[in-house]
């Protein structure tokens, strides 16, 4: 098989000696137009009668205007075409030897089951694709049909039926145009006015095309240098999501740079994204992190990080008098006074209510427990208000509750005897019918520290009925053992 192919080859390569021009088979080149450094497909196209069972052939083209970049099959070499036929061998190169062009050899067969192309016409067997140079002429420039290209040459032949048969042709022609955008003005002039961009400085208008082989890091065929580079560091922006914190196409160092977006704290991160990522607060909500706030002078007076604003609304801290300056900054400061440790100034303790009895502006509990007022029987309210209240029936200045009288339980008219007497004086005292009580403490019969009808009863039952005589002191004189709230301003009998 391998020499068969070899013979094939030198047959395509030299010729038998019995080729023979025939128009059973042609060739032909479609053309086209383009402007310089753009690229211009072209293509072959076979005609021929009977089966095709091998070719070969040369183009030419002027290296001064042309390049090639590009060489594939046909849709007539592909088995899936209709009608169409893979070869078992193909030969394309566009660099041959001897000569500018380009040399194809095609043998459709090395080996049985037979596969040929079958007879058709205009069946493209070849497309190629030429570069055409920024420098070249405007006009036409020939792709000729060649059998002097390669060494040894490539013929120009066609195998139909075992026979040889040197085809007849038609040149192509490429045209090489000045407007590429057929506006009917030169390209060189639309980009000098401007109504051309040319990005990629290839003297081609944008609109047209760009020149092969630039870098394009986002493959979207517009190569890198027509692309936004705002940093100029010669990546394409669209390459750099990165560095676009919010996706906006725009890079955070661009934005900041510009003046669109604020990064008052210098960290190379726009302040919306580092407020949206949560790496700085913003409590307040104005776009503008807290850090940065406070430094422009926004009140954090207890240097915690957070707006004294976001405090009060957040209920962390307090300012009850309305001041501005959070209640904790105030006392810190001694601007304001929590004379009971409990974190709220006492000028706001006193507005909900907090004692004062005496209005002397300072709580009433601040003052007993410093001592700068007294609170003799240690009800929590000081004495000077107990007397104001009533406190000293006796008119000593001393509260009744406060002084140690001597008395007998029991004894209510302080007569120094325990008898029915003591009853009737009680219950004239109790229901307004006058009567000399001077220790109501005395008439506490039971000593529930309250002077009431039980009193009347407990006595009378002591006296009459077997019952309990009074707790202490009784029957001897003495004070109150245990009660202080029922006062003894005076006991009219003797005590020993």
């Amino acid at each position: 098989m391998r020499s068969f192919s070899s013979v094939l080859l030198v047959l395509w390569c030299c010729g038998t000696g019995v080729s023979q021009v025939s128009s059973e088979s042609h060739l032909e080149i479609q053309g086209a137009s383009a402007a310089p450094g753009v690229p211009v497909v072209t293509r072959v196209l076979l005609s021929h009668d009977f089966a095709c069972e091998a070719f070969s052939l040369g183009v030419s083209h002027d290296p001064e205007v042309l390049s090639v970049l590009n060489m594939q099959r046909g849709e007539f070499l592909e088995d899936s075409t209709l009608g169409g036929a893979t070869p078992d061998f193909l030969m394309l190169e566009s660099n041959p030897t001897i000569g500018v062009g380009y040399v194809v050899g095609c043998l459709f067969n090395l080996a049985p089951p037979i596969n040929n192309l079958i007879a058709g016409v205009n069946q493209e067997i070849l497309i190629v694709t030429y570069s055409i140079l920024t420098t070249a002429a405007i006009g036409d420039t020939p792709l000729l049909f060649t059998s002097e290209l390669h060494d040894p040459p490539v013929v120009l032949l066609v195998v139909m039926d075992g026979l040889e048969y040197t085809p007849s042709w038609d040149a192509g022609t490429v045209t090489v145009l000045d407007d590429c955008n057929f506006n009917g003005i030169p390209d060189s002039d639309d980009i000098a006015s401007g109504t051309s961009q040319d990005c990629d400085g290839d003297g081609v208008p944008d609109e047209c095309g760009f020149a092969p082989g630039q870098p394009d890091c986002n493959a979207d065929g517009i190569p890198d240098i027509c692309e936004v580079d705002c940093n100029q560091d010669g990546i394409s922006d669209l390459c750099q999501l990165d560095l676009d914190c919010d996706q906006d196409g725009i890079l955070d160092s661009c934005e900041i740079s510009q003046g669109l977006e604020s990064d008052c704290d210098a960290d190379s991160v726009p302040d919306s994204c580092a407020i949206a990522q949560g790496t700085v607060a913003d409590c307040d909500g104005n776009t503008i992190p807290d850090n940065c706030d406070i430094d422009a002078g926004a009140l954090d007076c207890d240097f915690d990080g957070v707006l004294d604003s976001c405090e009060l609304i957040s209920g962390t801290d307090s300012d009850c008098d309305g001041n501005g300056t959070l209640d904790s900054c105030d006392l810190s400061a001694g601007v304001a006074i929590d004379c009971d440790g409990n974190g709220i100034p006492d000028s706001c303790d006193l507005d909900a209510g907090a004692a004062d009895c005496d209005l002397d502006g300072l709580l009433d509990s601040c003052a007993i427990a410093d001592a700068l007022v007294e609170d003799c029987n240690t009800n929590g309210i000081p004495d000077s208000c107990d007397l104001a209240a009533g406190g000293d029936l006796d008119g000593d200045g001393v509260l009744d509750v406060c002084q140690n009288v001597s008395f007998v339980r029991g004894d209510c008219n302080s007569s120094g005897f325990f008898n029915i007497a003591d009853a009737i004086i009680l219950l004239n005292f109790l229901f307004g019918l006058g009567g000399g009580v001077t220790c109501p403490d005395a008439c506490d019969t039971n000593d529930d520290e309250q002077a009431n009808i039980a009193d009347a009863v407990y006595l009378l039952a002591s006296l009459f009925t077997g019952g309990p005589v009074p707790p202490p002191p009784f029957p001897d004189c003495g004070a109150d053992p245990d009660g202080d709230v029922l006062a003894c301003p005076s006991y009219g009998a003797v005590c020993p």
